[in-house]
């Protein structure tokens, strides 16, 4: 279940170092959405100079008030703060298509410098087949490692879409954030390497998913939860097909 003050308040930490321009809509709502922090509780104050018989009885009327105010104080923030924390869900939510557009030049230079580099480095890469396999192995697999670490930026940022009501879809594929497989075969490459718990610690690091599916030749692409979930439907509606007409 999405707590909509959690997700708004990560959203204000995390969306703000994406190193994209948000817009406008979404930097005000996050704006008020982190001010209530500093509203502060109402404290009644009585300056007993200013007391005569004429005002004591306003005076007591307006400490009443205010102390009503102080003790619904808690609940009224709460109650303002979800209201701005769902606004910043739907603004967040209309801003994904453009901070997607603005990860992409990002994220195609890093897949063709991971992919390069891959290519590079041992097929079954570990710490004794990178070691025969020479120096340049070692600088391909600091450049993997650099583009990897891009790479995961842009994937926990989709990662973090299935939070918002607009993309909380149910059932979509972790492993198609950032492959777009075009037949059963590459989905089963990505969800076998999702799956396996039994990769070397440098395929680890660098990403089972990323590793194995860069390595099959499988496609890139930058998939919302509701494209990934469509992308594995359809992937596994031909294989039904297909099943079916081999057993025709």
């Amino acid at each position: 279940m999405i707590d909509p003050t959690m997700t708004a308040a990560s959203i204000a930490n995390d969306w703000t170092r994406l190193g994209v321009k948000l817009p406008k809509s979404l930097t005000t709502a996050i704006t008020v959405y982190e001010e209530i922090r500093y509203v502060a509780k109402p404290k009644p104050t009585i300056n007993i100079d200013d007391l005569t018989v004429e005002n004591l009885a306003d005076t007591i009327s307006q400490v009443t008030d205010n102390l009503v105010r102080a003790d619904k104080h808690a609940e009224a923030v709460r109650e303002v703060r979800n209201r701005l924390a769902s606004q910043v869900l739907r603004e967040a939510g209309a801003a994904v298509p453009t901070v997607l557009e603005q990860f992409r030049d990002r994220f195609d230079a890093a897949v063709t410098k991971f992919a390069k580099a891959a290519e590079r480095l041992p097929d079954d890469l570990s710490s004794d087949s990178l070691v025969k396999a020479g120096p340049d192995a070692l600088v391909a697999l600091g450049e993997a490692r650099e583009a990897a670490a891009e790479i995961k930026q842009v994937e926990s940022y989709l990662a973090s879409l299935v939070q918002l009501p607009a993309y909380s879809v149910f059932g979509h594929h972790p492993a198609l954030r950032i492959f777009a497989p075009e037949s059963p075969e590459q989905l089963s490459v990505l969800t076998n390497a999702r799956n396996n718990k039994r990769h070397d610690p440098l395929v680890r690091e660098l990403g089972p998913i990323l590793w194995h599916g860069i390595k099959a030749g499988v496609p890139t692409a930058l998939n919302t939860p509701d494209e990934s979930a469509r992308i594995e439907q359809e992937l596994k509606e031909q294989a039904r097909a297909a099943a079916a007409a081999a057993r025709i």
